[in-house]
């Protein structure tokens, strides 16, 4: 197996932060949960929700869709 330099970065970071917490997920939620709360002005809070068009369908065009197809 290929070592990734950057998910290992990803792993170590993760681990010193749950290290930091004493290994206590209830701490690290926590820990979670403040830094949300500093960072509010950098959070996206408003997405608009897909729309699931289900299984064997599709997702009908924007009314004046120009797409043509080539041929």
């Amino acid at each position: 197996m290929v070592k990734d330099s950057i998910v290992e970065d990803v792993r170590s970071a993760r681990q010193k932060l749950f290290d930091d917490c004493n290994e206590d997920l209830n701490a690290l939620l926590d820990r979670f949960q403040e830094q949300e709360k500093l960072d509010q002005d950098r959070l996206i809070s408003d997405i608009p929700p897909k729309t699931d068009h289900g299984p064997g369908t599709t997702p009908q065009r924007e009314v004046g869709s120009t797409r043509q197809h080539g041929g």
